[in-house]
């Protein structure tokens, strides 16, 4: 994405071109949209001017959920870029966030079944399966 960041700030290239340029790439191959993120700001730069429209119309290029967890500190503090994208970009860190905790959750419930046996034997506290709610009250 080099390439694209130095072409972005040259302010005779139309929007129509940079966005064939940033499209050229496939967004199958692209793991990281950071390059094409920075590309996009440089663009942004260099060409003050252009409508709410067409700084939409040029972040549609960008896929939100790909950027890093820097890229998006960055764009949602980023005056340049459409207010619709920049909540984009905060849905998206918020939900990686969220799907990080479920998966962090989930390994330590996992993690827990591993430790317990088939007989309710956890840590040396055994658990009947069978029990009925009286048999705790006289305990």
């Amino acid at each position: 994405m080099s390439y694209l960041s130095e072409v972005s700030r040259d302010r005779n290239l139309s929007l129509t071109k940079f966005q064939v340029l940033a499209e050229s790439l496939p967004e199958s191959a692209r793991t990281c949209d950071d390059g094409l993120y920075r590309a996009v700001d440089s663009y942004l730069k260099a060409h003050p001017t252009l409508t709410e429209h067409e700084r939409k119309r040029l972040c549609r290029v960008m896929d939100c959920q790909k950027l890093s967890f820097d890229a998006c500190m960055h764009a949602a503090q980023n005056e340049r870029l459409p207010l619709r994208v920049v909540v984009q970009v905060l849905f998206s860190e918020q939900v990686r966030g969220f799907m990080k905790f479920n998966l962090e959750k989930e390994s330590i419930f996992l993690s827990v079944i591993n430790c317990s046996d088939v007989h309710g034997v956890f840590r040396g506290l055994y658990i009947p399966f069978c029990a009925e709610p009286e048999d705790y009250s006289s305990r």
